[in-house]
């Protein structure tokens, strides 16, 4: 939900397919469609290698996986939390954290978008009701 921007220094990258049998194969940088899935591989001195899963969609054929190999000699990762809930929620964003922190530790599960909309509508309708007592609701 919340935007992330990863910047690699690299030092080699490769587009590849992988067949049933888990050899992965080398192929021409292609354009894809969506982001699946990352891990990293290995970390040393020298070197971070990652690999992300991403879907290419083939007009005449089924869509496929592609697995591209990253390695890296520096990663940044530059988070837009603060900002996208600034945009979500106007200024108000502390209050929201409070709300739903407050309903986390009273044990309830916010497992998903659907409960997370509804405590939003909790709040906007507790804070409506406390800042004009003599409105209907």
């Amino acid at each position: 939900m919340f935007p992330v921007q990863i910047d690699f220094e690299i030092a080699d990258l490769t587009f590849n397919n992988v067949d049933e049998y888990g050899t992965v194969q080398v192929i021409d940088p292609v354009p894809f469609q969506e982001y699946l899935d990352e891990q990293v591989i290995s970390c040393d001195e020298k070197f971070i290698e990652i690999g992300l899963v991403v879907w290419k969609k083939n007009e005449s054929a089924p869509g496929q996986s592609v697995l591209i190999l990253i390695n890296a000699l520096n990663i940044s990762v530059i988070e837009g939390q603060e900002s996208a809930w600034r945009q979500i929620f106007n200024n108000e964003y502390v209050n929201y954290y409070e709300y739903f922190r407050s309903q986390f530790l009273i044990e309830r599960y916010l497992s998903d978008q659907t409960i997370c909309k509804k405590l939003i509508e909790e709040y906007d309708t507790q804070k409506l009701v406390t800042s004009n007592p003599f409105k209907a609701i």
